[in-house]
């Protein structure tokens, strides 16, 4: 268990549905372009492909504020109709698809976790597509938590295989708490490469 005087900082984030499906989709473009799109700065600086990709979500956010009733981003306001126009016109719109369609068969995926455990600790090499999945019980907390920093500051390095000379360096990370596997993919599609929901609306809005 993790001793009573360690303190930890927690991120709590209340999403919609289509809310989570349209951030993972822009983690998931960050993950296949390798530019954080979250990023403030990224977005101030962002030009050319870049900024055709970030009004691709834009105006994909602006659609999902219409279905959920809420204020559209200044801008991007507009019905169905003129907002999916803008989609079409966009150059980068087929092939932000085509790469996001692709990336959810593309990602080997190492799975070492054991059924009762509730901590998941996601490991994956952007560059080689590799995904590894650790698992944790609650009461290996610490350690979990040990693994994850390791991650982060780029310490750990693994190899895939006995046959394998080529090693793989995880550059992305997160432990996630979740009772089962069903519900981790749910929570983290860009990392399950459960992106389909979010290609299946677009899709539907470009028809």
């Amino acid at each position: 268990m993790a001793s009573e005087d360690a303190a930890y900082h927690v991120e709590v984030q209340i999403r919609t549905l289509l809310q989570h499906c349209w951030a993972t989709a822009v983690e998931a473009a960050g993950e296949i372009y390798g530019t954080e799109y979250k990023s403030p700065t990224v977005r101030a600086m962002a030009e050319g492909t870049d900024e055709e990709r970030l009004t691709f979500f834009r105006i994909v956010s602006s659609l999902f504020a219409l279905e959920e009733h809420s204020p559209q981003i200044p801008g991007y306001e507009g019905d169905r109709s003129t907002l999916a126009s803008r989609l079409r016109d966009l150059a980068c719109t087929d092939s932000l698809l085509d790469d996001l369609r692709a990336a959810i068969d593309s990602i080997f995926v190492v799975d070492g976790s054991r059924s009762g455990e509730e901590l998941f600790l996601m490991k994956l090499s952007r560059e080689d597509q590799y995904l590894d999945i650790e698992s944790f019980s609650v009461e290996r907390l610490d350690e979990a938590l040990r693994r994850y920093d390791a991650v982060e500051r780029h310490a750990e390095r693994t190899s895939v295989g006995d046959d394998s000379a080529e090693d793989f360096v995880y550059d992305n990370a997160v432990l996630v708490f979740a009772s089962d596997q069903v519900k981790l993919s749910v929570a983290y599609p860009n990392y399950s490469t459960n992106v389909r929901f979010f290609l299946d609306k677009v899709t539907a809005y470009l028809k």
